[in-house]
Formats: C-alpha cells, sequence, structure tokens
C-alpha cells in the first residue's frame, strides 16, 4: 500500500507540474493568437472554443498580405511562420490535456485500488481477530479440560490414599478387638 501511496504522489506531482505546464501554453498561445489578429478563447474546461475560425482569419490575414517586394514577402512568410508556431503550440496544448487526464484516471484508479486494499486489510483483520479469538478459546478449554482430569486425578488418588488409610484404620481396631 505504501508503495501505491508513493506513485499516487507522484502522479498527483506530474498532473501539478503539468497544469501548470497548460497554463503556460495556455498564455503562449493567448499572446500568439492576438499577435496574430485574432483572439484565442478557452472555454472554463480548458478547451479552445474557436480554433478552426482563428486559423481562417489568421491565414485569411496572412494570405491578403502583399508579397510584392521582399520586406512584404518576408513580413508575409514570417506571419505564416507564426501560424505554424501557434498550431504546434495548440498541438503541445492538447497533447498535454490528454496526459493530464490519463494521468488523473491513472491516480483514480491507483486511488480505488488503495481503498480495495483498505477494505481487503480490515476484512482480513477481522477474519484474523475471529480466527484468533477461536483459537484462544479452544486453548483455554482444552487447558482446563486438562488441569479438571489432572484435578480429578489427583482427587481420585487422594480418596484412594484415604479409603486405603480408613481400611488399615479399621483393620487395626478390629485386630485390637
Amino acid at each position: 500500500i505504501n508503495s501505491l501511496k508513493q506513485e499516487q504522489q507522484l502522479k498527483k506531482q506530474l498532473i501539478d507540474t503539468d497544469n501548470a505546464d497548460l497554463k503556460n501554453l495556455k498564455n503562449q498561445i493567448s499572446q500568439k493568437s492576438l499577435k496574430l489578429g485574432y483572439k484565442i478563447e478557452f472555454t472554463s474546461g480548458g478547451n479552445i472554443a474557436n480554433l478552426n475560425e482563428a486559423y481562417k482569419t489568421m491565414i485569411k490575414l496572412a494570405n491578403s498580405m502583399r508579397d510584392n517586394d521582399e520586406a512584404s514577402s518576408t513580413l508575409k512568410k514570417n506571419r505564416q511562420k507564426e501560424i505554424e508556431d501557434l498550431k504546434n503550440l495548440v498541438t503541445k496544448y492538447r497533447s498535454l490535456q490528454g496526459e493530464i487526464q490519463s494521468t488523473r484516471e491513472d491516480y483514480e484508479q491507483l486511488t480505488n485500488t488503495i481503498k480495495e486494499y483498505n477494505s481487503q486489510i480490515v476484512d482480513n483483520i477481522g477474519s484474523l481477530e475471529s480466527s484468533l479469538s477461536s483459537a484462544i478459546t479452544n486453548k483455554i478449554d482444552k487447558t482446563f479440560e486438562n488441569a479438571t482430569n489432572e484435578l480429578d486425578k489427583l482427587k481420585d488418588k487422594i480418596n484412594k490414599t484415604f479409603e486405603d488409610e480408613d481400611y488399615e484404620d479399621s483393620k487395626a481396631e478390629k485386630q485390637k478387638t
């Protein structure tokens, strides 16, 4: 159980670290999308709400840029590269979301396994207590029975001794008379 708890703690730390990385990626995506002329919005669950619309608008803006001279051509290529960079950030973001979900599922599975093991331990302790109680009771009963038998034997021996003495006394008295 301790090793499962350690593994569970490691999963928790991984989730915390990944959530921090996810927040960082979210900020990068927001900043880059604003720079590219369209604000990417996130749902309360952390998903990107308007990604397709954002991509279309950004690509449209980039394609509408003139490239009739070297400077404008360079600007257009830079804009297209920034859109690709944004796509890469979004891919990392989504991948990290999946990893976090998988790690959370692992964490929950470990939690359930630990609970199950603890329940089994409690059940086993109850069964062990019952077995020990029964064994102790049987041992006490057997010891009491042995002691009673020994006492009965001693009592019989004492009674036999008294009977022998009474017989001897009685015999001696008869001889006197």
